[in-house]
């Protein structure tokens, strides 16, 4: 996530807050929707910044106060608490008090406290590692369940989820199945059943691995088996 600290004119929509998934090959407006008054207005944003204390938040330094979004920056709103709306250049958050810290261009300093926006992270993958001991070559083992839960406040969005081995058998070795979908709702919880079906004697191991737009991603489980006669 960065931030842009110019101005756009005229019929220019572009947007102050952007996101990349590739490296930077390609970018995403994140400033939110103004049709439905959840935008940052069209000022300069001199600091953005992601509260890992607070699933899916983070904040705008903007010319006219700070802005904050609970939803992965999909909507954003002003954060009205006592900070007047001066320019406002840099931000930082201290975990342990809650406090929101806003360094403003000539009015100092702002501590604002910020408990009760969101809902506290909450996102689990777990188990983070599956052993299937030995099985036998040409026998599958009973699944095993891994859970992906979600308690934040928005939906979680699921980019992908596949399989990486140590070797090309290895692919064929941890079938796996899912429940998880595209999107998972605020307080939901979907499944990944893994097993393990050995083509060769010897030792295997892959992670599976699930990348979403959530803290924490990717989120990696270590799957390790054994193939005997």
């Amino acid at each position: 996530m960065v931030s842009y600290s110019g101005f756009t004119y005229d019929t220019d929509t572009v947007g102050h807050v952007f996101r990349t998934e590739n490296g930077g090959a390609a970018w995403m407006d994140m400033s939110g929707n103004p049709k439905l008054n959840a935008a940052i207005p069209n000022v300069p944003v001199n600091n953005i910044l992601q509260d890992t204390g607070l699933c899916g938040t983070y904040y705008a330094a903007t010319d006219i106060g700070v802005f904050y979004s609970a939803d992965y920056a999909q909507r954003w709103q002003p954060l009205n608490d006592g900070l007047p709306r001066v320019v406002v250049m840099s931000l930082a958050v201290h975990q342990g008090a809650r406090i929101l810290r806003a360094g403003t261009y000539g009015r100092s300093v702002w501590d604002l406290s910020v408990p009760n926006i969101g809902v506290p992270s909450g996102i689990t993958f777990l188990p983070t590692t599956v052993d299937f001991g030995g099985v036998m070559i040409g026998q599958t083992s009973a699944a095993q369940q891994i859970v992906l839960t979600n308690t934040c406040s928005a939906a979680l969005n699921i980019k992908q989820i596949l399989l990486v081995p140590v070797d090309a058998s290895g692919l064929r070795a941890f079938p796996f199945t899912t429940t998880c979908g595209q999107k998972l709702a605020a307080g939901q919880s979907c499944k990944i059943n893994v097993a393990f079906a050995p083509g060769r004697v010897g030792s295997y191991q892959a992670d599976l691995i699930v990348y979403d737009n959530g803290l924490g991603s990717p989120r990696v489980v270590s799957l390790t088996g054994i193939g005997s006669k």
